[in-house]
């Protein structure tokens, strides 16, 4: 990975605790990410940051979320990982080597990030500030992702489930940025674009 990835963290968010939204970031077929956190804020906010240890390793993956507890599960009191690999580099998060196969309980044979999804595990989220400084390098193709003009970087907001939530899709393979909502709906979930000025639904 990029050594980069060493400098100081810069995620941070501003958090008041009236409605129980939640907060993460997804992955699909960029080549590798990297993500750096930490913040600061004034005296009447509230703030939280995750933190990545030094060195490299596992901070947990979807075999955690799906078999808690099975042999050798690896759990974090920050991030929950519904798909793919969560690991540290140097005091930032790191997608690892990609693959898009589903990881063992240490993610040492196959790391199934082509499609990582990586939710904080608060749930108190109502209006916040963040800050996030990523690595991303070029899109790639698995068997399991084949090339899409979506492929890049979400940030997720309030999000309830895989089809209740918001995103900004950045560095995807299309060269835009997109601001999106994720709906249920009759017929399966959908995305929809939200109009330029829109609360999340609480």
């Amino acid at each position: 990975m990029d050594k980069s990835a060493d400098r100081a963290a810069l995620i941070h968010a501003n958090v008041s605790r009236r409605h129980a939204l939640r907060v993460g970031l997804g992955v699909i077929a960029a080549g590798g990410l990297a993500a750096c956190g930490g913040g600061h804020g004034s005296p009447a906010d509230k703030v939280w940051a995750p933190s990545f240890a030094a060195g490299r390793g596992l901070v947990t993956n979807e075999f955690a979320q799906r078999r808690p507890e099975g042999e050798g599960a690896v759990s974090s009191p920050d991030w929950t990982v519904t798909s793919g690999s969560l690991f540290h580099d140097g005091g930032c998060g790191w997608s690892g080597p990609i693959d898009g196969n589903s990881p063992d309980s240490g993610s040492t044979e196959a790391t199934g990030p082509a499609v990582l999804r990586a939710l904080f595990q608060r749930q108190d989220f109502d209006r916040f500030a963040m800050t996030c400084e990523l690595w991303a390098d070029e899109p790639i193709t698995t068997e399991r992702t084949p090339e899409q003009d979506y492929d890049g970087v979400h940030l997720l907001f309030g999000y309830r489930s895989p089809d209740d939530l918001y995103a900004v899709t950045l560095v995807r393979r299309s060269e835009t940025i997109v601001w999106k909502r994720k709906a249920p709906a009759a017929a399966g979930p959908a995305y929809i674009a939200p109009p330029p000025r829109h609360r999340f639904r609480q």
